[in-house]
């Protein structure tokens, strides 16, 4: 994990969770909802912190063989937790579209804005998936998010990170 600020950009120890569903009710459109909770460690000094993003929203889905693409409006909520909680919610919008490389590979891309509170910012991910069985993919992906906090003190944050799991198509 990696942080920039405004002044200086420094590396992190940390590790995460994150859960993604979604849930077709009609041709093409679905709903969804993301969990992405991080923990992040300030080396060698036992101080660490908790950022959580929650999203739940509906989405629009199509696709032009060898592509496939979305989009999707949400409530978003964004809650970081340094010994005191500070949670933001607000809307969002996402798009994303994926290419297939081969019958088991793919190549996707996300791009989100977020707007909760006193915190705004963007998101963009790019990764690469396999599928070692028909409803199973592993993936690999590398995502930043950008916010910047409304609230007079003119903070910006960047935090990027890499993401490693296991995907499943349930019917």
């Amino acid at each position: 994990v990696e942080f920039k600020d405004d002044q200086s950009r420094v590396d992190f120890d940390g590790d995460g969770l994150s859960l993604q569903a979604s849930y077709g009710i009609a041709q093409r459109v679905f709903v969804y909802g993301d969990y992405y909770a991080r923990t992040v460690e300030f080396q060698n000094t036992g101080i660490d912190f908790d950022i959580d993003t929650t999203r739940l929203g509906i989405g629009i889905a199509g696709s032009h063989d060898p592509f496939t693409f979305w989009g999707g409006v949400n409530w978003e909520q964004v809650k970081v937790d340094t010994g005191s909680s500070e949670s933001d919610s607000g809307y969002g919008i996402r798009f994303s579209g994926s290419v297939r490389l081969h019958p088991r590979a793919f190549l996707y891309g996300e791009l989100g804005y977020v707007d909760a509170d006193e915190l705004t910012g963007n998101d963009w991910a790019l990764g690469l998936g396999i599928y070692v069985v028909n409803t199973t993919a592993i993936f690999v992906d590398y995502r930043i998010q950008n916010f910047s906090d409304n609230d007079g003190a003119n903070t910006d944050l960047e935090v990027s990170d890499i993401r490693i799991g296991v995907n499943f198509d349930l019917p």
